[in-house]
């Protein structure tokens, strides 16, 4: 029953989260930023949703449970470092909030494409 309660209240902070990131590409600077943000905070509850949905179905399959966390940490090695080659490459100044919002839809659409691939294992 705790985790049914832990599911709604992460699915309402999702709610909460999604609308806040609407209409990033409206924005500019610092602005920019912050909804960029919430898009990408959006993502990442949405993936820790299904990662933990995932590791309650391997519960019992101590090996699977052990990769599953190995693959994860893999993963988020691998995003960041190709997240961080992806936007070296725009040749864009690290100091301008261009930057900051392309390394920050690179981790979104990292992390949305990690929780589709989730979601297709558990099937």
């Amino acid at each position: 029953m705790p985790s049914r309660i832990l599911i709604m209240s992460l699915t309402l902070a999702v709610l909460s989260n999604q609308a806040r990131a609407e209409n990033c590409a409206e924005k500019s600077g610092r602005d920019a930023i912050v909804c960029a943000s919430a898009a990408y905070e959006v993502a990442d509850q949405q993936l820790n949703m299904s990662y933990q949905a995932r590791l309650t179905r391997l519960e019992g399959n101590s090996s699977k449970v052990t990769k599953l966390i190995a693959d994860e940490r893999a993963w988020i090695r691998k995003r960041d470092a190709d997240c961080r080659e992806l936007v070296k490459s725009f040749d864009l100044n690290p100091l301008d909030y261009s930057y900051s919002v392309a390394t920050i839809d690179c981790l979104r659409r990292a992390t949305e494409a990690r929780r589709a691939q989730l979601k297709s294992q558990g099937r």
